[in-house]
Parts: structure tokens; sequence; C-alpha cells
């Protein structure tokens, strides 16, 4: 367990956990100034498997240069979410370059709540999103909003809360507050979620 005590102003880049198991309780801090090092699929954290709570991320950055590449996903927070994270938030967070693009997480296959991010820049050649990106079947976001992004996919699936989404993916008590969405005519967009594959579920949104 990592408990942090104060707030913490980044000065180098950082290379990003591959994998965490264990538990952050941010208490209320904020890390102010991250930025992740690296060209290829990246965040603070690749693989959340533990949970991630009670903790802020200001003026964050986390791009990738160069053309697409279709395995490379980018965010904040986490890679891929596959524990949980609760109370979490980013504020003028720029994330941009990943095939999946997003400030919280660029793939969900957990639990996303009580989380929200303001004033985000999101660019993706695919799947992009004010809070998330892509969520599986598993993928549950609730009781989370998004304020001010602006969110770009070059080809398709872009959405001012998230991209992508199954059956089984639950949105529950999601709100959009505010946002800006470019998506070319021929792609799918959304404010919500832009493109469902079967039926997720909705709960007051």
């Amino acid at each position: 367990t990592f408990n942090l005590t104060a707030d913490i102003t980044m000065e180098h880049p950082w290379t990003p956990v591959p994998m965490f198991t264990g538990q952050i309780n941010g208490n209320g801090h904020t890390i102010k100034n991250l930025e992740v090092a690296g060209e290829e699929s990246k965040a603070f954290i690749v693989d959340n498997q533990g949970t991630i709570q009670q903790l802020g991320f200001a003026q964050a950055k986390s791009v990738v240069g160069g053309s697409y590449v279709q395995t490379t996903r980018v965010a904040v927070v986490t890679v891929t979410n596959d524990g949980t994270i609760d109370q979490v938030y980013t504020k003028q967070a720029d994330v941009e370059g990943g095939w999946r693009t997003a400030p919280i997480a660029a793939e969900n296959n957990g639990l996303i709540t009580n989380s929200y991010t303001v004033d985000s820049k999101v660019v993706a050649n695919w799947e992009a999103g004010g809070s998330v990106a892509w969520n599986s079947a598993s993928g549950a976001i609730e009781d989370s909003y998004v304020i001010g992004a602006n969110v770009t996919s070059a080809v398709s699936n872009g959405g001012i809360f998230t991209g992508y989404g199954y059956t089984g993916t639950l949105l529950k008590g999601d709100v959009i507050y505010s946002g800006k969405l470019s998506v070319p005519a021929s792609g799918t967009s959304g404010r919500i979620l832009a493109r469902d594959n079967g039926t997720p579920t909705y709960v007051e949104n």
C-alpha cells in the first residue's frame, strides 16, 4: 500500500509502472506536471490490477508522436484497468497518439467510479473518450463525469465520455457537463458512448 501524504510536483519524465497489484491511496493529494516517457503504450501505470483511489493528476502529459500504431494505447492514469479506480481525477490533461486514447484509462475491464476529468485534450486514431476510450464486457464506469473535454478521433468511435462498449458494459450515473467532439462524417461518434457492440447497460446517465 502506498499512501500519499502531500502533493507531488514532477520534475522529470516518468517511466510507466508495467503492472500494479497493490493499493495507492492519494488521500486527496495531487500529482502535478506528470509527463509520461516513451513512444509505446503508456500511462502512469500500464496495467492496473489493484486499487487507485483519492488521487488527482494536474497538467499531466502523455503523448506518443509519429504515425499511429494499432497496438498503442495512451492514457494518464492507466493504459488498462483490470482493477478499481475510485475518486481519481485529471485536470488539463494532454493525451495524444494512441490507437485508443483517454485520460483515465485507454481500456477498462474493471470498475471506475466517482472519478472525473476537466479540460482534457484527447487525440486518438480510433477509440477516444474524455474519460475512457474502450470498455470490455466486464468494464463499468459509475458516478463519474467529464467537463470541458476536447476529443478527436481521426477515424471513428470518438465519445465525449467514452468511445466503445459491449453487452455487459455498465454506464451508471455518468454525466457530461460540457465537451467538444471531432470525428469524420463517416465515423461513429456519441456523447456518453460513441459505439456499442451489442447492448451495453445504461442507468441514469
